[in-house]
């Protein structure tokens, strides 16, 4: 009885001590992802800025062919194949 009563204790200990550590852990994994989102946030803003600044050197681009061959442009960049061909 005192055994038992024992073992059951020390079971009751050691699940206490396994939650407590899995709290612990998912504190930890909460804040890392936390982290991580706000890095992915950043990254997709950077990713943004990067994709209009291509954008605009394009469409310079795209005039510069455009004023070459004195046509106008179509900005969405279609119709550069057909510019300078005729």
């Amino acid at each position: 009885s005192n055994v038992y009563k024992n073992e059951l204790r020390q079971r009751y200990t050691n699940l206490g001590k396994d939650l407590s550590d899995k709290r612990v852990l998912n504190a930890i994994i909460e804040g890392d992802l936390k982290e991580i989102s706000k890095q992915i946030e950043q990254l997709d803003k950077d990713i943004k800025n990067v994709n209009k600044v291509l954008h605009q050197i394009a469409v310079k681009e795209l005039n510069d062919v455009a004023e070459k061959c004195n046509k106008p442009v179509n900005t969405t960049g279609r119709e550069l194949f057909k510019y300078c061909i005729s």
